[in-house]
């Protein structure tokens, strides 16, 4: 239940007024964990408490494949043990970088590679 509320309230917030909600200069609030550093989910992981993270992911890429146009999933057929190994990657490599820039990082990886539709067939044989 948890999930959910925290999930509507990040599609809720990040898509309230428009699908490109930046300004004229393309700067943008960012709010909840996206705002932390790499470094501050570092520390998380280290003490086993990436769930506020894990949870911001997951609402952030839902919002995004609600909002793309030809995406279901940005993520194609990744679970999140797998999203998250990603993130743990990329935040020790650029512990200066906010959480907004890996999630922005990993949306540019992933693009070329998204499941475009619900009914795409798996090139993988899954």
């Amino acid at each position: 239940m948890r999930f959910r509320i925290l999930l509507t309230a990040v599609v809720s917030v990040l898509f309230s007024s428009s699908l490109y909600a930046a300004d004229a200069e393309g700067n943008y609030a960012i709010w909840g964990m996206g705002n932390a550093s790499c470094h501050s989910y570092n520390k998380a992981r280290e003490k086993d408490g990436t769930d506020e993270f894990r949870y911001y992911i997951m609402g952030y890429l839902t919002a995004y494949n609600v909002h793309q146009s030809e995406t279901y999933s940005i993520s194609n057929l990744q679970e999140m043990p797998d999203i998250m190994a990603w993130f743990d990657d990329f935040c020790t490599n650029n512990a200066v970088h906010s959480f907004e820039s890996a999630l922005a990082n990993f949306i540019s990886e992933h693009y070329e590679d998204r499941k475009k539709t619900l009914r795409q067939k798996n090139p993988y044989g899954r």
